[in-house]
């Protein structure tokens, strides 16, 4: 029995090698002479082959325990490969190993032994025991199997010849090593394993080898290993033969660079070469979309390429400025407020408007409870001055976003939205473009004024509204393509707010993708206090004057508005406060002291005649006059209707500038009047023996809109039964051929109207009821408020009986805006 380790815990230790095996042959270590049990040696990074030498480090506990127990040098052991890990010596039964001689051992530093291996023969391992601290197997012999020389030589042809291709190609493969390969050819089985140590085969690859005993199989696995192997190396080859072209070629611009830039020197001009590599590691820098970089880099290596005389040169450098300039992937953290948080902003800076405010707070509750949804598109539509765009500066104080604003009254050409290409000579990108750059967020707040006074298409132009539709929708602007820019650009971040002054005039495809956000005028009462709260504290220290040096009394500010500024917004009335202070201020500057007040006085002396004489209304009833309520930009205004009739062919007539609209609510009116003649009592022959004369006094002033439809019903019904109107009543609706009274728009503004004429009754559509809600508590409790379906209603509410009546008086009143008595919406 050969010799093995020994230990106290050893069972049975293996028998001492014959010393006949001492001194060996190649014959004699194919020779079957391995005894029976051998202790395992598993080894993670070497693979020992069968008459192959092998020096390998120990490090495992089992294996250097195993190493040092051995009594005497060329012991034999079982050496087999495994993984890394610790796996269990049974995993190894039915496994072929190889049983190899320990040449020579040496115990190192740090529990270490350095043994060299001869290998013996491949063994297949029958069982597993543990003596000791290593185990030990049993083995049992694996045949050799008779195999065709010829077929032999075939495959070994085949490996010889891939091997030296594979030496040809891979510089890390000895063509020396090949060599020897060819010497020895005579043994197919020792040519194959020698082929595996010789050559670099992965550790599976080798333990493949090893695990197969014919050596035809090993010699088919080693052709295919070694074609994998040269066509790796074949693919390598041509890297680096790219790789090197690629060096060269660099080393030759760089070569060529170095020549330009001394040429340049000597000319004197700049180094465009230099900036371009600064402008092309600022680029870098940025989180580029990958056509935005492309298209910036094409541009920056043009630029290098450019004298600083090229036309083309400025163009380049302007493009990659813009480029530059744009806030690709910042964007500022949005605050997410809470709907109290929200409402006092608003409140801060802003009086009354409380359904608009509501509707704001509404909107942003739904960003905070769904931040990611896509918003629908807000479009504060309103007369000017009454705050649209500081509400849109509010909601991005609200949000902590930065606020952009562009106005888009009369753009008529689509590149001032989507810019121009740069074809053209000074082109820029577009608006859009041009405000994201300055407010270096890609989610700022961006207020587009004006949306509906965008001009109309011209050809050649394009369409500014269809490329606004592209900006605004949801669905398309994450991809939107500025034409100066010429790559795509995510506008999704942005959130955008709309503003106009009439809705009728916003283009339909665009008003389909709004919410509307109605921001109503501001009441007398209402301006007063804004007055007070906001424009004195802002304009006094503009003025150079402090808050005790200026007084006025609420009635003083009241006239102010009523004779000065009447209009919807408080623009008016903050340029004639302005008006006051400036005379304040002269008299402060030329050494007076105050304090001064602001009184009825000083307001005649600086600002003249009152622009708005006082609407006082009819009196004293009178047939064929009542008084309709209008809507204007500039807020409500009192619109008297007169009739008159004379002995004539039945002709009828109307006057006062009126659009097509107002003309068919007088002739619907006329036909509704007619078909209730027996019911009011007028005699037919009346219709067609008195000629009528329909009047709108200011003729100056345009009128259009349906909703003085029972006002002008009420007068010809008066006109032809010779009843009286009363003075008192103010009325407003819609009339239908059946006498239907409607709805219409802008009641806030034409019950405020009534109330600045001091008619104490007003008659609207019982459809208006809820609307009320929107008119002010100081308006209603100074009206007397009628609701009606038809016009029955009105005719029962506001004619007198039969008396004689006395002339109207003449109509005193100032000039005011176009009158809008549209009914197409509520709103207006």
């Amino acid at each position: 029995m050969p010799s093995g380790p020994s230990g106290p815990s050893s069972k049975a230790p293996p028998s001492a090698v014959p010393d006949d095996l001492l001194t060996t042959t190649r014959d004699d270590l194919r020779a079957w002479d391995v005894p029976r049990r051998l202790p395992l040696v598993p080894l993670r990074s070497t693979q020992v082959f069968p008459l192959g030498v092998a020096a390998v480090q120990v490090t495992s506990k089992a294996n250097v325990a195993a190493m040092r127990a051995l009594r005497r040098s060329q012991s034999l052991v079982v050496v087999v490969r495994a993984d890394a890990g610790a796996p269990a010596p049974e995993s190894f039964v039915g496994k072929i190993g190889v049983a190899a001689t320990v040449l020579d051992r040496m115990n190192l530093a740090d529990e270490a032994v350095q043994v060299t291996f001869q290998g013996r023969r491949r063994v297949r391992i029958a069982s597993v025991a543990t003596e000791g601290e290593w185990p030990v197997v049993e083995v049992v012999p694996v045949p050799a199997l008779e195999e065709s020389r010829p077929e032999l030589d075939r495959r070994i042809g085949a490996v010889l010849r891939l091997a030296e291709t594979l030496a040809r190609l891979d510089s890390g493969v000895n063509a020396e090593s090949v060599d020897n390969l060819r010497a020895n050819v005579e043994d197919a089985s020792h040519f194959a394993d020698l082929v595996a140590q010789q050559l670099p085969f992965t550790l599976q690859q080798r333990d493949r080898i090893v695990a197969e005993p014919a050596a035809a199989a090993r010699l088919d696995m080693l052709r295919d290993f070694l074609a994998a192997a040269v066509e790796h190396a074949e693919v390598q080859r041509e890297v680096d033969r790219l790789t090197t072209l690629q060096l060269e070629r660099g080393r030759r611009e760089y070569l060529l660079r170095q020549q330009l830039e001394a040429i340049r020197a000597e000319l004197g001009e700049e180094d465009t070469g230099r900036e371009a590599r600064e402008l092309k590691a600022r680029l870098d820098a940025l989180p580029l979309p990958d056509t935005a970089r492309a298209e910036a880099v094409r541009e920056v290596e043009r630029l290098g390429r450019l004298s600083l005389a090229s036309p083309e040169y400025q163009v380049a450098r302007t493009y990659v400025d813009w480029v530059l300039a744009l806030p690709w992937g910042v964007e500022v953290e949005e605050r997410r407020p809470d709907p109290a948080a929200v409402r006092a902003v608003l409140d801060l800076g802003h009086l009354a408007l409380d359904e608009a405010k509501r509707r704001i707070v509404e909107y942003l509750a739904v960003r905070r409870l769904a931040p990611e949804a896509r918003p629908p598109l807000l479009c504060f539509v309103g007369p000017p001055g009454v705050g649209k765009t500081s509400l849109g500066r509010a909601i991005a104080d609200a949000l902590g976003r930065p606020f952009g604003r562009m106005s888009l009254g009369g753009v008529d050409d689509e590149a001032v939205i989507r810019g121009h290409r740069r074809t053209y000579v000074a082109a820029m990108p577009g608006k859009i473009i041009q405000e994201i750059a300055r407010a270096r967020a890609m989610n700022p707040v961006l207020m587009i004024d004006e949306i509906d006074k965008l001009g109309a298409d011209r050809p050649g132009h394009g369409s500014p509204s269809a490329a606004l539709l592209e900006v605004l929708d949801p669905e398309q602007n994450s991809t939107f393509v500025d034409h100066y820019l010429n790559v795509p650009f995510d506008l999704s971040r942005v959130l955008f707010i709309a503003t106009a002054n009439a809705e009728p005039q916003i283009p339909e495809p665009l008003l389909d993708r709004m919410e509307v956000i109605e921001i109503p005028g501001y009441t007398p009462e209402e301006k007063v206090a804004i007055a007070r709260k906001f424009l004195l504290p802002q304009l006094l220290p503009e003025h150079g004057l402090g808050e005790a040096e200026i007084s006025m009394s609420d009635e003083d500010l009241s006239k102010l508005v009523l004779g000065y500024a009447r209009e919807a917004g408080v623009r008016g009335l903050k340029r004639n406060l302005a008006a006051l202070l400036r005379r304040v201020a002269t008299h402060k500057a030329g050494g007076a002291t105050g304090p001064w007040t602001l009184d009825a006085k000083l307001i005649e002396e600086v600002l003249s005649q009152p622009v708005y004489a006082d609407e006082q209304a009819q009196t004293v009833p009178a047939v064929g006059i009542a008084n309709g309520l209008a809507w204007t930009a500039t807020g409500g205004d009192l619109l008297p209707v007169e009739a008159i009739s004379m002995p004539g062919t039945g002709q009828f007539q109307v006057t006062g500038q009126l659009g097509s609209v107002m003309i068919e609510s007088v002739q619907a009116a006329l036909s509704w009047v007619r078909s209730r003649a027996d019911d009011l009592g007028i005699p037919r022959r009346r219709f067609s023996t008195r000629d009528v004369h329909v009047h709108f006094p200011e003729g100056a002033i345009p009128k259009d809109g349906p909703s003085a439809g029972v006002t002008i019903a009420l007068v010809l019904a008066s006109l032809f039964t010779d009843q009286p109107v009363r003075s008192d009543v103010a009325m407003t609706g819609e009339i239908t051929l059946t006498g239907r009274v409607l709805a219409i728009g802008g009641l806030r503004e034409k019950l405020g109207a009534a109330v600045r004429s001091r008619i104490p009754t007003a008659i609207i559509p019982a459809a208006n009821e809820p609307d009320l809600k929107d008119v002010p508590e100081s308006i209603q409790r100074a009206l007397k408020i009628h609701l009606v379906k038809t016009a029955d209603e009105v005719l029962k509410l506001a004619l007198l009986p039969k008396r004689r009546a006395e002339p109207a008086p003449a109509h005193g009143r100032a000039p005011v805006a176009r009158a809008a008595l549209t009914g197409r919406r509520r709103s207006r």
